[in-house]
């Protein structure tokens, strides 16, 4: 910078100035998708990966930082830093065939800004059940004969 007065001669002085601009948290965290749906089998192993949610944020530093979070515990679990949707708990088609969970992405800025969406996920069944026979016997005492019954 310099500066210089109006005399005659004018003066004049010079130095370096460095200008440091704060970033301010004034942009919301976004999704990268709209939806997001998946699948996976009801035989799949607690911790097993489902999907990967990804979001940006146009800030800078701890701004833009993100964290994921599940609105509601269940038979799911998100990776708070990485994004990363996993089975928590086992699955059941036959108890559930879809579950639908809402997630927050919320950014680490001091007055945090956050945005939710929705992920599907479809549970394929697995013969996992051995079948049953229910038989249902009507014998009547006309019908029993040693000719027909007792061969």
């Amino acid at each position: 910078m310099t500066v210089c007065d109006r005399g005659h001669p004018p003066l004049c002085d010079s130095t370096l100035t460095n200008i440091s601009i704060i970033d301010v948290n004034d942009n919301r965290p976004q999704f990268t998708d709209t939806s997001y749906e998946a699948t996976v089998q009801e035989d799949a192993i607690v911790g097993q990966s489902v999907l990967t949610l990804a979001a940006v944020d146009s800030d800078i530093g701890l701004n833009a930082r993100l964290e994921y979070h599940l609105l509601a515990e269940g038979h799911f679990k998100v990776n708070r830093t990485s994004g990363q949707l996993e089975v928590a708990r086992p699955l059941d088609f036959e108890e559930s065939a879809l579950y639908t969970i809402d997630v927050m992405v919320t950014d680490c800025g001091h007055y945090p800004l956050s945005q939710h969406t929705t992920v599907v996920i479809y549970i394929l069944d697995v013969n996992d059940n051995s079948p049953i026979i229910q038989l249902h016997l009507e014998v009547t005492a006309d019908r029993l004969t040693e000719k027909n019954f007792f061969k």
